[in-house]
């Protein structure tokens, strides 16, 4: 993991950085009054962790908090130490608050950023007049958005930046405090959104809040959390399930082997909901050119990072793609990335289903031994809201105490857990390679026929692209990378992942002919055939399925052909 904070070293230092006084070295104490105490050994080092440093002084740092509604939309200034910053703002305490913060050599005035506020007050503006998507007249009317901006703390170096966010994340959770204590914000209504660092930045503030006022902040999203010094580490170094009532986490850009450096997301699951779109390694439409890249962008500057850091940017597309849009990211429950490729983890009954990004809710399932097929099932997921624990206040100065106590465990000898200590669900989906990136899951099912000539056969090597052709437009899902043996009466599933096509009404299906070496290894020697019962699509969101009868009739690689649904099978004599 060290060469993975070099890398990041390396990144920064080949962009101009923000501010022209390089910061004063930190001080020698780790205590920062009504914030905390910040000890740099126990949890907080070791082999993940090889230099450990105290966060730089506040004033240095100095977060600023800016606040928008969708009445006042430009920045308002909340200061916790200044009351009259609050009573001056268009503060509703019985709207819901949001909270969202940038990353490593981020900052609040970052283009992304200020898209995802646009997108949460226009979002506000609509459900108060009750046209918002799922959500009742007035629910999330007046919401009000702050900008934890923290800029001249994410400056490299990264390992300077990682002890930085243990103060902001401090002070973002006294600003909650002040609010839920002073202004009668309540903290069921708090949604903290941090992208990489500050996903544990706002890890931190939820564990703030929960030691000063004995209960938690409602939520917490975490956009591609940072891995670099925060994988296989203790809770409380990190953003854990324990930090809200409800913790959710996409991933993005985790590594999936030992060599892959370049990664920057944390590979666990970390929340009481992961998800992981595409896998979470490599994204959709993220393995193009540098050039591409470039183009794309305003400047070579801007796309180098993007190229660099598309698959790490995705979350925070998603997630405020998700805001507005009518189409949901759904997903659904599975044990792993090639389970659910094929086919394995499908159907929405029983709330298997879930819906990534803004509209998260959380999901309650009992997974079983062998996942379901529920290819039958047209019911959408259920959502069971969230419990909200009511605790009495305590008071400020043992509340500092406790912090200090919890982060001072000089437990370094023992293995931390990478395991969260509450239960996490993993979700996943497949998103489209361009924006708008939330589309249609489809699965393509193959069944072979099991008659006298299907079973002489004995079954063979299947391999196939599909092109659906739906009343707006057409797509074509390509084969998986491996040919499958199908024998007689089986069943072969892949997934494709394409804006909704609506109404389907053709299916083209092309046998790929070149098995190569694997098809001589079980003693055939002719192109692949198969007789095929029928071809199924089925779309995760809606449950409906279209079938595409060949009625075993007899299918020969190297060919090509089109089905229509309404094809009907004639019994057998």
């Amino acid at each position: 993991m060290e060469k993975s904070v070099i890398l990041h070293t390396l990144l920064s230092l080949s962009f101009p950085v923000m501010d022209e006084h390089p910061p004063s070295p930190p001080p020698s104490t780790d205590c920062y009054g009504s914030l905390g105490c910040f000890p740099v050994g126990g949890v907080w080092a070791g082999r993940e962790r090889p230099v450990s440093v105290a966060p730089m002084p506040h004033h240095l740092i100095t977060p600023t908090f800016c606040f928008h509604t969708p009445t006042r939309p430009h920045c308002h200034i909340l200061d916790p130490q200044d009351f009259f910053s609050i009573y001056n703002s268009s503060l509703d305490p019985s709207a819901p608050l949001l909270l969202l913060t940038h990353g490593y050599l981020e900052s609040g005035e970052l283009e992304w950023v200020q898209r995802m506020v646009q997108s949460l007050l226009r979002w506000s503006e609509d459900v108060g007049t009750g046209v918002g998507a799922g959500v009742g007249p007035g629910v999330g009317a007046g919401m009000g958005v702050v900008i934890v901006d923290w800029w001249k703390g994410a400056q490299p170096p990264y390992t300077q930046a990682v002890a930085n966010s243990r103060l902001v994340g401090a002070s973002t959770g006294y600003l909650i405090h002040v609010l839920a204590e002073y202004y009668s914000v309540a903290l069921s209504s708090v949604h903290l959104v941090g992208h990489s660092l500050g996903a544990h930045v706002m890890g931190y503030a939820g564990k703030y809040v929960k030691a000063v006022r004995g209960e938690k902040v409602g939520r917490i999203t975490g956009l591609d959390p940072a891995g670099p010094y925060f994988t296989n580490t203790a809770p409380e170094v990190r953003l854990d399930p324990s930090d809200a009532d409800f913790v959710d986490v996409i991933h993005t850009d985790i590594p999936t082997e030992l060599w892959q450096l370049g990664k920057m997301g944390h590979p666990g699951a970390i929340g009481h909901m992961d998800f992981y779109p595409n896998g979470g390694s490599d994204q959709a439409g993220c393995l193009g050119s540098v050039v591409l890249h470039i183009d794309n962008e305003r400047t070579v500057a801007e796309g180098i990072l993007t190229y660099i850091g598309c698959n790490h940017q995705r979350s925070h597309d998603y997630f405020t793609e998700s805001i507005l849009s009518k189409c949901r990211f759904v997903g659904a429950a599975c044990p792993s990335w090639e389970e659910y490729k094929h086919g394995v983890c499908w159907g929405c009954q029983h709330t298997l289903c879930a819906t990534m990004g803004f509209h998260a809710r959380p999901l309650h399932i009992h997974t079983p031994s062998t996942p379901r097929d529920n290819k039958q099932d047209t019911s959408s997921g259920s959502h069971i809201p969230n419990t909200i624990n009511n605790f009495s206040s305590m008071d400020m100065s043992a509340a500092a105490q406790n912090i200090s106590g919890m982060e001072n465990r000089k437990d370094s000898g023992r293995q931390s857990s990478v395991e969260p200590e509450e239960s996490s669900v993993k979700v996943f989906l497949g998103t489209s390679p361009q924006a708008p990136f939330c589309g249609e899951q489809y699965r393509v099912s193959v069944v072979t026929a099991l008659t006298p000539a299907s079973l002489r056969s004995g079954g063979d090597l299947a391999r196939f692209t599909v092109t659906l052709q739906g009343h707006r437009g057409q797509y074509t899902i390509p084969a998986p990378q491996r040919p499958t043996f199908v024998e007689a009466g089986g069943r072969m599933s892949w997934l494709g992942f394409t804006p909704s096509l609506g109404h389907l009404h053709a299916l083209q299906v092309e046998y790929e002919k070149d098995h190569g070496f694997l098809h001589a290894l079980i003693f055939r020697f002719n192109p692949p055939t198969l007789y095929v019962d029928y071809f199924d699509i089925e779309e995760l969101s809606t449950g409906l399925l279209t079938r595409f009868h060949l009625c075993g009739k007899q299918m020969e690689a190297g060919r090509s052909y089109t089905l229509v649904p309404k094809t009907q099978c004639l019994p057998l004599e």
